[in-house]
């Protein structure tokens, strides 16, 4: 009975292991999200705009010195915004009546 205890405790503990780092896999994941989004929603337009500027540039300099991770995570977060961008209004229209409110 003390041994089937001690299986059940140990059994319970690895589960609870588990359970927690699921649990803050999650919430790490979540808070990059809500920061990508705001990155998206703050500089998205100009970092597609510099990417339309700057890809052959890029893949150029990639070819010539061989790196081709070479600012690779600059063009995929330049290419995010190509995908969700397209149809969206502008920030300036969608918001051009907003105020602060008042404290």
């Amino acid at each position: 009975m003390i041994i089937g205890g001690a299986l059940f405790g140990i059994v319970q503990l690895r589960e609870l292991k588990q359970y927690r780092l699921t649990a803050v896999t999650s919430d790490l994941m979540r808070t990059f999200y809500s920061i990508y989004q705001i990155v998206q929603q703050l500089a998205g337009g100009m970092i597609l705009s510099m990417w339309r500027k700057l890809h052959n540039w890029t893949d150029e300099l990639r070819r010539e010195q061989g790196p081709p991770s070479w600012a690779e995570w600059f063009q995929w977060l330049a290419e995010r915004p190509e995908e969700t961008k397209q149809n969206a209004a502008p920030a300036y229209e969608v918001h051009h009546a907003w105020q602060p409110t008042s404290r």
